[in-house]
C-alpha cells in the first residue's frame, strides 16, 4: 500500500458546505448544479493545486496553482482533523470561494468515497466556519498517476463463474443514496400481507425459480438467466466501471416490478454498497443492485451466491 498519496481538486465539484456531521448540504456532483450566487467551476482556475500526503513521514506537500510549493508536518486524529505545522496559504477555486483551512490551520475529513472494489476515489476534507455550525468541504480525488491496471479484472473476478439467486430473506428495499437504512427486512421470507404490493407467494416463489450465472467468452462477461423457469441464455452484460453499473442486453428477470421498473429490467443497475458489500465479497455478500426511484431513494434487489 502507498504511504504518499496526492489528491487533486475535483474537476466536476470542487466545493460543497456539510454539516456538523459531514453530510454534505447542497450534493452538487456537476459543474451545471451550481448556482448562480456562487458560479460554475473551471478547473483552468485551480489545475496547478495538489496535495501530497505521506504518512509515512507525516509530511504535506500543498502545490498551489501558480506553483508555489509548501512543505509542512502534519497530525492526523482520531476524529479525522488534519492539523498542520506551517500556516496553509489560501486561493480562489470558484469566484469568491477558496480552498482554505479553518482558523486552527485544520482540515476535517467529512467523507470518504470507495468505488465498487472498495478503492478510495475522492474525499472531502472540510474548513470549520468560525461562526456558523458548518464546514466549506473540498472535493479532492487521488492522482496516483498512470496505471495499467484494468479496471474490469475485479468486475469479472467477481462475477464470473458464480450463480446468484433472489434472496428471498432480503429481496428487495428502498434505502438512500449513500445505500443505507433500508425497512423491509422484517416482512420476509413469508409475511405475504404486510407488503402484498410487491411481496406476494408468487413473488416468493418466482425467486426460487430463478437464477442468473456468470461467465467470460472471448473476454466479455455474459450470462444465462433462469426467469421464473424460462431459460435466457447468452446475455451480454456490459460493465460501466466509472459509473458503477451493470446493463444487460436482455433483462434476466420479469416476475417482478422490482426489475422491470428498470428499463423493463435490462438497467443500468447501479452496483451497490449496502452492508458493506463490494466486488471483494460478492460470495459472502451477494449483489446488491438498484436504480434511483426518487429523490434520495434506490429501489434495491438483493440476489446470494446459489449453494449447490
Amino acid at each position: 500500500m502507498s504511504k504518499s498519496i496526492t489528491w487533486k481538486l475535483s474537476d466536476k465539484n470542487p466545493l460543497d458546505w456539510c454539516s456538523l456531521d459531514g453530510a454534505r448540504m447542497n450534493g452538487w456532483n456537476e459543474p451545471t448544479d451550481y448556482p448562480d450566487w456562487l458560479g460554475t467551476p473551471d478547473p483552468s482556475v485551480y489545475d496547478g493545486f495538489s496535495l501530497t500526503l505521506n504518512s509515512e513521514e507525516m509530511l504535506a506537500t500543498f502545490t498551489f496553482p501558480d506553483g508555489a510549493e509548501l512543505v509542512t508536518s502534519y497530525e492526523l486524529n482520531e476524529k479525522g482533523i488534519y492539523t498542520f505545522e506551517k500556516p496553509v496559504p489560501q486561493f480562489q477555486v470558484i469566484n469568491w470561494a477558496s480552498f482554505h483551512v479553518d482558523n486552527n490551520n485544520q482540515l476535517r475529513i467529512m467523507s470518504i468515497e470507495k468505488d465498487a472494489t472498495g478503492q478510495v476515489t475522492g474525499i472531502w476534507l472540510g474548513a470549520r466556519d468560525p461562526e456558523k455550525a458548518e464546514y466549506m468541504a473540498f472535493h479532492l480525488i487521488p492522482s496516483l498517476g498512470s496505471s495499467t491496471a484494468n479496471p474490469m479484472t475485479a468486475w469479472n473476478r467477481a462475477f464470473a463463474g458464480k450463480t446468484f439467486v433472489p434472496d428471498v430473506n432480503y429481496f428487495a428495499d428502498w434505502v438512500t443514496k449513500k445505500w443505507s437504512g433500508g425497512w423491509t427486512a422484517d416482512i420476509f421470507p413469508d409475511d405475504f400481507e404486510a407488503q402484498g404490493w410487491f411481496w406476494t407467494e408468487e413473488v416468493y416463489n418466482a425467486c426460487l425459480a430463478s437464477s442468473i450465472a456468470y461467465y467470460l467468452e472471448d473476454g466479455q462477461l455474459k450470462a444465462n438467466a433462469v426467469d421464473n423457469g424460462v431459460e435466457k441464455n447468452g446475455i451480454l452484460v456490459e460493465i460501466d466501471p466509472d459509473k458503477g453499473t451493470i446493463t444487460y442486453s436482455k433483462a434476466p428477470f420479469t416476475f417482478s416490478w422490482i426489475y422491470t421498473n428498470n428499463n423493463d429490467g435490462k438497467g443500468p443497475w447501479l452496483f451497490g454498497s449496502y452492508n458493506g458489500a463490494s466486488l471483494l465479497n460478492t460470495t459472502t455478500h451477494g449483489v446488491y443492485l438498484g436504480f434511483v426511484s426518487g429523490d434520495d431513494e434506490i429501489t434495491m434487489n438483493h440476489m446470494i451466491l446459489k449453494q449447490e
